[in-house]
Order: structure tokens, then sequence, then C-alpha cells
């Protein structure tokens, strides 16, 4: 997929279209609780009480990454922790950090210095990232925890920006092969947002959208991998085999 957006500092944001391999659970109520208020994500996870086994804790990971540990031949998760929590009644209370570091900061785009015909950024100069809520039992990652629609038509994004910032209107670039749209109306101030995506593959190439307007519909959703021993073989794998094993590829 071709995009003028930053895939690379922003790996987790449209990961989770891609999650074809994940089981996912049963929808049984429609309730939006995906607001940050003061830093704090309350989260009602669907169907969350089943989970329990599964889950203990839940961590909001930055700029999530491995690096190789000579001494115990294991991968290790680097990266900001911006929060964690223990998962109980079916769901989480996830205090994030108020401010993030910019080392762990990017820009909107692959070029900051590019002009890109009929999309207006309001400020060049803010830094942001997504943030991947990964969730563990006993210290061992067992899955993710997704904010989307149940049709999983739109995704929640987590992001954290180091200023206030405005993404507007549309572009579209033509490989001679493929069609590739994006449509902007994204408003972030300083601070934690959730922002939302969509991408719809057409005839042509790809459509791809993101907005600060929830869409309707939206719930936090739990995913394990289908095959519960793929999770115990990569324990002590890298952070992408890790999350290949839940169908995740950064």
């Amino acid at each position: 997929m071709k995009s003028k957006f930053n895939f690379s500092m922003m790996a987790a944001m449209f990961a989770i279209l891609s999650v074809a391999t994940f089981v996912a659970c049963d929808k049984d109520d429609d309730t939006d609780s995906g607001a940050i208020a003061d830093n704090t994500i309350v989260a009602a996870v669907n169907n969350g009480s089943s989970y329990s086994g599964q889950i203990d804790a839940v961590k909001a990971i930055v700029d999530a990454d491995e690096e190789y540990d000579s001494e115990t031949g294991t991968y290790v998760l680097t990266g900001y922790e911006a929060g964690s929590a223990p998962y109980v009644n079916g769901g989480f209370t996830l205090k994030l950090q108020a401010t993030v570091a910019d080392k762990y900061l990017g820009p909107m785009f692959d070029d900051e210095d590019e002009e890109i015909p009929g999309i207006t950024i309001s400020n060049p100069n803010v830094k942001v990232n997504s943030t991947i809520i990964l969730a563990y039992k006993a210290d061992v990652l067992t899955g993710l925890l997704y904010y989307r629609t149940a049709d999983e038509t739109w995704d929640g994004i987590l992001l954290y920006a180091n200023g206030d910032i405005s993404i507007t209107g549309s572009t579209t670039d033509d490989d001679g092969e493929s069609t590739y749209i994006e449509k902007y109306n994204v408003h972030l101030k300083k601070g934690w947002n959730m922002i939302y995506g969509k991408e719809v593959e057409k005839e042509s190439g790809y459509e791809y959208e993101l907005t600060s307007t929830a869409p309707t519909g939206l719930q936090w959703y739990f995913y394990d991998s289908d095959n519960s021993k793929s999770q115990q073989a990569t324990a002590g794998a890298s952070l992408k085999k890790r999350l290949q094993a839940f169908g995740v590829t950064q």
C-alpha cells in the first residue's frame, strides 16, 4: 500500500486493519467507552469478563520495538510505556502519562518538508506517534486491545501530539497501476487524542480516511491468537514475531 502518511513512524496505526487471523469476541453492546478524559481511558471490553483467564494487565506502548538481550537470549520490548493498569471486571482504567518525550515522536508525513497537493497542515513542526495497547497475563503478551466498530470498518487510533495541529483535505496518487486516495479531517490538541481510520480497497486501488469525528458503535475489543500454543512458543521471541502470532504485521 502506497501512502504519503508516515507508516514507519506510526507502524501500529494501520496494523489494526490487517488482523484476519485474530479471533474476535462476540458483540454484546454498543457502549462507547473510548473517550480520553484527564489523560485516562476507561474501557469496558466487549464480552470482557470472559477474558480474565487471558488478561490481568494492559500496557500502552509508544514507538514499540525490540532489542536483543544477549544475556538472556531473548528479545526485550522497547519503546515508551505510557501507562499500565490492571484488568478487572472485564475492563481497565488506564491513566496515561501526561507527556511523551520528543525522541519517541516523529512527523505526520514521510517528508515533513514536502508540500502535499490538496492537504493543508496547520503546523508541520508538530510531532506525533501512535500507541498500541497490549494485553498481558503473568507478564506474558497474550493479545491486543483495539477500539473499533463491530463491522471493523473504523478503528480508533490513540495518538500523542506535542502540539496542536490540523490536517485537512484530500490527495490522490496514481503510480500507473493503482490509485491511492487519502482524506483527512484531523484536529489534534497537544497531548492525547483518539482519531479514527478507515481503509477501503477499491477496484482501482485504495482509499484511506482519517478523521477526528467518532463514528457510532465504537467499543473496545480483545484479540488473541487463534492458536494458544503460538503465544507460548513466541514468549521469548522478538516483538515482531510475538505480534505476528496474533496476526499483526508491522
